[in-house]
């Protein structure tokens, strides 16, 4: 209870910093590329939803996140989920998420400084750890830098922190690293969460599944 006031400091401060992200991306000149496709959606394709944590697993294969807020509060299927520091939590279904410490999550991951990325998922072994699979053989990850995500994701941003490098190692054809992620939310101590929606999901999906 005490934690809540810190809490929701937090989730305001990090709204906050996203929106001021958002009116960046948009106001961007520098980048052709980006000031075109910024042009092409015209506002953020993203829109925020905050929600409470009603309850929350962490001790099974599946793990689900329930959610005090539903379709009457702008809630929809296919949402991100993210702490109220702005790191990845897991993805939005009705009124329950998917953590991501369920052996079914799915995101794209990258190295923060550099273009190496690969598939993150969760093992089901440490409630603390996920797995960032398929990362390149040249990308030489190091203890300790941050990983995020790649906004190749049909739900998440770009560069929403997901979490920093424990170890890696070479697979056993030793083509790919599979690199171990501390995650940055603490999945036990989750009370508020923002919910994130890409505007353009449904159009992106239909597109994939032409291909």
């Amino acid at each position: 209870y005490f934690s809540l006031g810190h809490e929701n400091r937090l989730l305001l401060g990090r709204v906050a910093q996203l929106e001021e992200r958002l009116a960046q991306y948009e106001e961007a000149e520098t980048n052709a590329r980006l000031d075109s496709y910024m042009q092409d959606i015209g506002e953020s394709k993203y829109r925020f939803v905050t929600a409470s944590v009603v309850a929350n697993t962490v001790n099974r294969a599946q793990n689900l996140i329930t959610l005090n807020r539903g379709r009457q509060d702008g809630v929809v299927e296919e949402m991100a989920v993210l702490s109220p520091d702005g790191a990845m939590a897991g993805t939005e279904r009705y009124a329950v998420a998917m953590s991501v410490l369920n052996t079914s999550f799915r995101a794209s991951g990258k190295l923060a400084d550099a273009e190496y990325y690969g598939s993150i998922y969760w093992d089901g072994l440490d409630q603390n750890v996920v797995i960032l699979g398929e990362l390149s053989k040249y990308a030489d990850p190091k203890p300790g830098q941050e990983v995020v995500t790649t906004g190749f994701s049909q739900y998440f941003p770009a560069d929403v922190l997901i979490g920093w490098v424990e170890s890696a190692s070479l697979n056993e054809t030793r083509t790919a690293y599979d690199v171990r992620i501390r995650l940055a939310a603490d999945m036990t101590a989750l009370h508020d969460v923002v919910l994130v929606k890409n505007q353009d999901y449904n159009e992106q999906r239909q597109l994939e599944e032409g291909i």
